[in-house]
């Protein structure tokens, strides 16, 4: 099956069919209207009684039972149940017209992609058919020596009385509400590593520890 297709198949069956559709608006309607018609009913009661505890087998003169008829309409709240029923059918046909429009704007996409009118990456253009043999990175360990023996060359050439005061004035900058930026600004020109400034705010505020919640 066509990639396309098979994607607008899988993304329809949402929405239900005319009949299902049908088969809702009557279920809603015919129970909201239900309540504004009246309500016939049989009640009965059956019960027994006896002086001793022996008596209660049950003799035909120790029951007593009553039938009768019961009739319930809601005949004061007519207009609240009338309106509730209007609500219930305007919701209903929103539902319904929201999910046809939103399958209309499903179809229209798909005949676009289908035609070409709309571009998908891998669906209907720029498709690689052959395998592509991409090898993975892997860094040369001679460039990781090269960049720490630049930076301990770095660290013994730069200025170590400002490098200090510089991490001094962050660390005082930390343990009160000063702004750190300036601060690492300074720092950072005095070529003080990012590792150093790290350290000394890790010294100030500690390290954040995550709390472990299986019991």
């Amino acid at each position: 099956m066509d990639p396309v297709r098979q994607v607008g198949h899988n993304e329809m069956h949402f929405l239900p069919n005319q009949d299902d559709r049908r088969h809702g608006c009557v279920s809603v309607g015919q129970d909201a209207l239900s309540d504004l018609l009246p309500h016939f009913s049989i009640n009965g009661e059956l019960s027994w009684q006896a002086q001793n505890f022996s008596d209660l087998m049950f003799p035909s003169a120790s029951f007593n039972g009553a039938i009768g008829p019961g009739f319930r309409w809601d005949i004061l709240n007519y207009g609240r149940i009338l309106n509730n029923v209007r609500v219930q059918d305007a919701r209903f046909e929103e539902l319904i017209g929201a999910l046809i429009k939103n399958k209309k704007e499903h179809d229209s996409t798909f005949q676009e992609i289908e035609e070409g009118k709309r571009v998908v990456v891998g669906v209907n253009e720029y498709k690689v058919e052959e395998d592509l043999d991409i090898s993975i990175f892997k860094p040369d360990p001679k460039y990781a020596r090269s960049q720490k023996e630049k930076l301990e060359a770095l660290k013994q050439s730069r200025d170590q009385g400002k490098v200090k005061s510089s991490l001094d004035a962050v660390r005082k900058a930390a343990e009160s509400e000063d702004n750190l930026m300036p601060h690492f600004i300074t720092a950072a020109k005095a070529y003080a590593t990012l590792g150093e400034i790290c350290g000394v705010l890790r010294e100030v505020f500690g390290e954040y520890q995550p709390v472990s919640t299986v019991g």
